[in-house]
């Protein structure tokens, strides 16, 4: 995927702190090795693909990128917080 390389390419160079790509091969794991930055694929549906033009359902993820470990766990932990705080609100209503 060409925008997640060039996600890679703004962490590493700075110009951002952290971004969210899309992995369907590799594209967020390959790109972060080779610039230097941490770039995770997580379980599949733990981030949600919600607005983004799916290209295979069994392969997509959304997955976090930033510069360290610690930046990447703490994007990984905001997404997933904020698919359950939504799910939690809605269905709290019923």
């Amino acid at each position: 995927m060409i925008k997640s390389y060039w996600y890679t390419i703004q962490v590493a160079g700075g110009h951002v702190d952290m971004a969210l790509g899309g992995d369907q091969g590799g594209s967020i794991r390959i790109p972060s090795s080779s610039c230097g930055i941490v770039g995770l694929k997580p379980t599949k549906g733990l981030v949600p693909y919600t607005g983004i033009l799916p290209i295979e359902f069994t392969l997509d993820h959304v997955g976090p990128m930033a510069r360290t470990v610690h930046d990447t766990a703490l994007l990984l932990e905001v997404s997933y917080q904020k698919i359950f705080l939504y799910i939690h609100c809605t269905c709290k209503h019923f």
